[in-house]
C-alpha cells in the first residue's frame, strides 16, 4: 500500500464499483439503469452536422452558458440557479467541495448512492448513515435530529426505487434550515409522480442534482446539472473546473431538450414496461418494491438465492445488479427495465431458474 496516499483514504475507502461493463457482445445489459431506447435521432443528426461544418480546435463554452439558458427556459428557472457537471456525479462532488469542511458531519441513508460516502471521506468529513424506514422511504425525523452540515438523499431511492413524498422532503429541508444543506439526487425523477423543484425558491438550503443519462438516453455524454439557490450555485461555480463540459456534450444535451417529445414518449414506454415487469415478477413469487425509477428492486428468498439468480442470468447473457457488499440488501437484486422484448427474455430466464434450479 502506497505511503504517499492520504491515510483517511487508505483506511476508510474502497473504489466505487458500478455495474459490470465488460460484457459479451450481444448480451442484455440491465445492471446500470441505462435507457434501452435509442438516443434521439435529432441528437445524432445535430452532432453529425456540427462535425461536418466545424472542427474541435476551440475550447467549449467555459460555463456552458447556452445550455444553462436552454435548461432555464425548459424548467422555468434563472440560468443563475443552474450549474453543469460531467454527469450528476460531478455536480454532487462540487456540492461536497463547496459545503463540507474537514470534521463536518455528512449524513445520508442506508442503502443509498455509494459515492456520497466517498465524497465525504475525501473532504475529511465524518460520514453517518441512518437506515431507511421499513418501507424504504427516507427517515426524515432521524435525519433532522442528526443535524448534518450536508444531508444527501436520493429520490426515488437508489438502489430500491422507492419514492418519498415531496412534502416529507420539504419537512427535511425546513428542519435543516440554518445549519445544513439538503442535497436531493433526482437521477430518476422523470419516471416519478412528482419532483422537488418547487422547493428551490422556497428554501435556500436545497440543491437538486439531475442527469441526462437516464430518461434522455445519453449516459455516454456524461452530463448532469444542479439546481439551487442563486447564492449557493454561485459558490459551486467557483469550485467547478472550468471548461468541464466538452463542446459535443453541450450540443447533444441542447438537442435532446429540443426533442423532448421523443424523450417523453420513451419515458412513458419505460413506465408502462416497469408496471408490466413488476406484475409478472410478483406472479412468479418475487417481492418487488414499488419502484418509481427505470428499474425494479427485487427481494429473493435468501442471500444465496440472490447470488444464484445473478449467476444464472449471467449464464443466459443477462446482466443485472447485485449489492453483495451491503448486508442490508444482499438478498436482493436490481433489474433495469428494458424494452418489452428484453423484459420477456428476463421473465423466461427467471421462470426457468425457479422451475429447475432454485433450491427448494
Amino acid at each position: 500500500m502506497s505511503s504517499y496516499v492520504r491515510r483517511v483514504i487508505r483506511e476508510n475507502l474502497k473504489k466505487y464499483v458500478g455495474g459490470e461493463q465488460r460484457i459479451p457482445k450481444g448480451a442484455i445489459k440491465l445492471n446500470q439503469n441505462e435507457n434501452e431506447y435509442p438516443t434521439s435521432p435529432h441528437v445524432i443528426s445535430t452532432l453529425i452536422n456540427y462535425l461536418k461544418n466545424n472542427d474541435l480546435r476551440r475550447y467549449p463554452e467555459q460555463d456552458s452558458e447556452t445550455l444553462k439558458d436552454k435548461l432555464a427556459r425548459c424548467y422555468n428557472l434563472k440560468s443563475e440557479q443552474i450549474t453543469i457537471g460531467n454527469g450528476s456525479d460531478e455536480v454532487i462532488a462540487n456540492v461536497f467541495k463547496t459545503i463540507v469542511d474537514k470534521g463536518d458531519l455528512v449524513t445520508s441513508t442506508n442503502p443509498t448512492y455509494g459515492m456520497f460516502k466517498i465524497y465525504a471521506i475525501e473532504a475529511g468529513a465524518n460520514y453517518y448513515e441512518v437506515d431507511l424506514n421499513d418501507d424504504y422511504t427516507i427517515p426524515i425525523d432521524k435525519l433532522i435530529n442528526v443535524r448534518g452540515k450536508l444531508t444527501a438523499v436520493t429520490n426515488p431511492n437508489s438502489p430500491t426505487g422507492v419514492f418519498t413524498k415531496i412534502s416529507e422532503l420539504e419537512k427535511l429541508a425546513k428542519g435543516l434550515q440554518g445549519y445544513g444543506v439538503l442535497l436531493i439526487d433526482e437521477t430518476y425523477v422523470d419516471f416519478t409522480r412528482d419532483n422537488a423543484l418547487r422547493l428551490i425558491n422556497k428554501y435556500d438550503n436545497v440543491i437538486i442534482a439531475r442527469t441526462f443519462s437516464k430518461s434522455f438516453s445519453l449516459a455516454g455524454i456524461r452530463l448532469g446539472f444542479g439546481i439551487g439557490n442563486e447564492d449557493l450555485i454561485e459558490w459551486i461555480e467557483v469550485v467547478r473546473n472550468p471548461y468541464n463540459i466538452g463542446t459535443l456534450n453541450q450540443i447533444a444535451a441542447i438537442a435532446a431538450l429540443e426533442d423532448y417529445t421523443y424523450v417523453k414518449k420513451n419515458i412513458e414506454r419505460i413506465i408502462e414496461e416497469r408496471e408490466f415487469l413488476k406484475k409478472k415478477l410478483r406472479e412468479l413469487g418475487f417481492y418487488v418494491y414499488p419502484s418509481e425509477g427505470n428499474f425494479l428492486f427485487i427481494k429473493c428468498k435468501t442471500v444465496e438465492d440472490a447470488k444464484n439468480i445473478v449467476n444464472f442470468l449471467k449464464s443466459k447473457n443477462i446482466y443485472v445488479r447485485y449489492f453483495g457488499d451491503n448486508p442490508k440488501i444482499a438478498d436482493s437484486i436490481r433489474i433495469t427495465v428494458g424494452t418489452h422484448e428484453i423484459n420477456i427474455k428476463v421473465l423466461q430466464a427467471l421462470e426457468e431458474y425457479l422451475q429447475n434450479y432454485r433450491i427448494k
